[in-house]
């Protein structure tokens, strides 16, 4: 849901220097049909590990990752060592997280709540001071619905990754051929595109950031270089 969050957050012009919206493999249509279908996805995951040699072989051979020296970077993160039960468990039930999966919020105090959250990591990770007026976020931010709309809508250079041309919905398919974005269909790759094909993903950003010239003064970002800067 990270590409929803912030495609909302660049829609609404919270964020005054920002310079560009990269999303990956998050289409509204595709979103909203595989909801349906996301109680069977979540209860066919293996739920413990007996280590977590055994979780990254599973995430792999699972099919939600397909590289597996990525898999040894992040699945550890997502684990916690179970004591009752010895054995290595998820830290987020995502389960107990379908409240928010449409409509997301049913109060303004919620919704304003968790996009504080959003906010001060944004600007935490991006190193810059958090402007002292605070931002008022209004419930009933939709989750996916609009989400295609609210992308096209957002005023920076954009760019969309997707892992196969089938999940483009009709505004983006129109949007895409009126040049409102950029987009690249990574091949051979499934949802987590950056984790599956790391250097290839690493070029993608650094042409984005060159072609836009995004940077101090316009700096281009030579993508020789991408393998280190990743």
């Amino acid at each position: 849901m990270g590409g929803s969050v912030v495609v909302h957050v660049a829609a609404r012009k919270a964020i005054s220097s920002l310079a560009g919206l990269i999303v990956i493999d998050v289409v509204e249509g595709t979103a909203l049909a595989s909801l349906i279908h996301m109680q069977k996805i979540l209860s066919s995951r293996v739920q413990h590990f007996s280590s977590i040699e055994k979780a990254i072989e599973w995430s792999v051979r699972g099919g939600s990752l397909r590289n597996i020296e990525s898999a040894r970077l992040s699945v550890p993160a997502t684990l916690k060592y179970d004591d009752s039960k010895k054995c290595y468990i998820y830290r987020a039930r995502l389960e107990e997280t379908e409240q928010y999966w449409r409509g997301w919020y049913a109060s303004d105090f919620a919704s304003n709540q968790y996009l504080e959250i959003v906010m001060y990591f944004v600007y935490l990770f991006s190193m810059r001071p958090r402007p002292s007026d605070t931002y008022i976020f209004k419930a009933g931010v939709g989750g996916y619905e609009g989400l295609s709309e609210k992308f096209l809508s957002s005023p920076v250079p954009k760019l969309l990754l997707l892992a196969g041309t089938d999940r483009l919905d009709r505004a983006l398919t129109i949007g895409q051929m009126q040049g409102k974005f950029q987009m690249v269909v990574v091949r051979h790759t499934g949802h987590a595109i950056q984790e599956d094909v790391p250097d290839e993903f690493a070029n993608l950003v650094l042409n984005f950031i060159s072609r836009n010239r995004i940077g101090p003064r316009g700096v281009e970002v030579s993508v020789s270089f991408s393998f280190w800067l990743l």
